[in-house]
């Protein structure tokens, strides 16, 4: 209540009040905590039992960690002895060695025909991965690209041998090339997203930054539809096109009204018959030739950022802290 007049007298003090609404008594001294103590037991116990979205993507990433790991110091004891890789950068193996290859080496003293090595020709430092066809008595090589028409115009001397091939992974050579963009991709958006204080928001951020970084990486190799002209020749009807698809998928070749000219598996050289009216420049089209089932896995693996944004789930908001 309000206090309207005090009066003091020698023998009574006496009040003179006006009506309010009665309010609370405060709680006894004894018990003055318990509420804060029972809030914070309460938030403890709903913090231990919540599930963490994150545990699982914690997971994946330290078990990609120690698999780097591990692959780093393989490397590095094989090279140690002696074993060198390369990546495959042209067509000429077919699909023994297709462009996008991690060609693996080692040492090999004397090479016999039909062992795929890498060398360096003679008057060039570039490394070219291709088969022997024969050896001469000084143990001078002749080699040939599986695709090639001719062998390779020179003799390569057992010194020039850098090794033998005994691993040929398709496709993991585009991955080594982009490793180190992906590496300072990732580590730039993980630091740019230590500014964001709130956790789902910074969760967030990352997911999409290394996204847009893979996106970056992909559209700079082109690792998934390539096609490479090897030579044409003028016939009566248009154009003959030899052609070989270098990417990691199937694609088809279609005109400007959507007809299907050809069809190219990775790594198989194909003659195409190109009517006069599709051989023009830019009348040719090549698209991934893939079925419903893989349409719907690389539409999947496009959507996976906002999958994992919106499907797995982000911290709470009263959890969300720096």
């Amino acid at each position: 209540m309000d206090v309207h007049e005090l009066t003091l007298t020698p023998v009574a003090t006496t009040w003179s009040l006006r009506g309010t609404p009665d309010l609370p008594l405060p709680a006894p001294w004894w018990t003055e905590g318990e509420e804060e103590l029972a809030a914070a037991t309460a938030a403890e116990v709903a913090a231990a039992t919540a599930p963490r979205p994150h545990g699982v993507l914690r997971l994946v990433i330290g078990l990609a960690s120690a698999t780097a790991i591990l692959l780093v110091a393989g490397a590095v004891v094989a090279l140690g002895g002696g074993m060198r890789w390369f990546v495959v950068e042209t067509p000429s193996m077919g699909t023994a060695a297709p462009v996008g290859a991690l060609v693996i080496t080692a040492p090999d003293a004397k090479p016999t025909p039909g062992t795929v090595i890498a060398f360096t020709p003679p008057g060039t430092p570039r490394v070219y991965t291709h088969r022997v066809l024969a050896v001469g008595p000084d143990g001078a090589l002749r080699t040939k690209g599986d695709v090639n028409a001719s062998p390779d115009p020179w003799t390569v001397a057992p010194t020039a041998v850098l090794g033998h091939a005994v691993a040929i992974l398709p496709g993991a050579g585009y991955l080594v090339r982009g490793l180190p963009g992906l590496i300072a991709g990732g580590m730039l958006v993980w630091a740019g997203t230590l500014l964001i204080r709130r956790r789902d928001q910074r969760a967030a951020a990352r997911v999409i930054g290394v996204h847009l970084v893979a996106t970056v990486v992909v559209l700079w190799l082109h690792p998934f539809v390539r096609v490479v002209l090897l030579a044409t020749e003028t016939a009566a009807d248009g154009v003959r096109a030899s052609m070989v698809s270098t990417g990691l998928l199937p694609v088809r070749l279609v005109d400007s009204a959507g007809t299907v000219l050809a069809r190219l598996s990775t790594g198989h050289p194909e003659v195409v018959s190109l009517p006069a009216t599709a051989s023009a420049r830019g009348h040719v089209l090549a698209v991934p030739d893939l079925g419903p089932v893989a349409q719907c896995a690389v539409i999947a693996v496009a959507l996976l950022p906002a999958l994992i944004v919106f499907l797995v789930g982000l911290p709470r908001r009263d959890e969300a802290t720096a």
